[in-house]
């Protein structure tokens, strides 16, 4: 008797419908770059919108998806926000207006000390819950008016930003100022510009070790350093 190996590999992920697939290949296109992937986005959606129930298993993807899982939630509100009728307006309502986790108490890096932590993925993923609530509102008006419901909710400072520009977007300033506290009225002022406008010069020619420090501030190493928030600062 000889001793074997077998390698077994396991089974693919079963895509249960038509639309399920749909939606693999939308959130595959999604993460790709250039042209050919936006061009083969842009038809996936097209042909999502003919299916009846593509609102309904983006969203479904979206809940059932493991909480960590943040790029697959976050491709699944995105892409709702593009083929959803008015009925995705009140689950995507829902979603953004979820409460946050709580801080972290314990001390622990990447929860009190300024590190990314769990917390900071669900700002993103209800980020994207509003602006796709706006995309399906630009559509459908009956939905705007869940964009000023949001605001009135009071979310977490983040999401409220994203739902006061979504209300400014849809010409809802007015009515977005009614709902605001007196202290959160600047926000109806934020200045949106394209990314082009505010993207670094690539030439730049002041890439000295101090080109790109703020004044009176130094650094005793000209390396890279990807510090953690626990890693003592190296700072002088």
């Amino acid at each position: 008797m000889t001793d074997s190996l077998e390698l077994v590999h396991p089974d693919p992920v079963v895509l249960k419908t038509p639309t399920h697939w749909l939606i693999d290949q939308a959130f595959a296109a999604l993460n790709a770059e250039g042209e050919r992937a936006a061009t083969a986005y842009k038809h996936v959606a097209e042909i999502l919108k003919s299916r009846k129930d593509a609102a309904e298993t983006l969203l479904r993807v979206a809940q059932s998806s493991p909480a960590e899982d943040i790029g697959r939630r976050w491709c699944a509100y995105y892409v709702a926000g593009d083929v959803g009728g008015k009925d995705a307006a009140e689950p995507l309502y829902r979603a953004a207006a979820s409460a946050l986790p709580e801080h972290g108490r314990d001390g622990k890096c990447g929860e009190t000390k300024g590190c990314e932590g769990p917390r900071d993925g669900e700002v993103l993923v209800r980020t994207m819950a509003v602006e796709a609530l706006q995309r399906v509102a630009e559509r459908h008006e009956e939905a705007r008016g869940l964009v000023l419901e949001l605001i009135s909710a009071q979310p977490d400072r983040a999401i409220l930003i994203e739902a006061v520009k979504a209300a400014r977007a849809l010409g809802l300033t007015e009515e977005a100022g009614k709902r605001l506290k007196k202290d959160d009225r600047w926000m109806l002022d934020i200045k949106m510009v394209p990314v082009q406008e505010v993207m670094a010069e690539p030439e730049r020619a002041d890439d000295s070790v101090l080109g790109h420090m703020p004044p009176g501030r130094g650094v005793k190493q000209d390396v890279p350093a990807a510090d953690c928030c626990c890693t003592p600062n190296r700072e002088g």
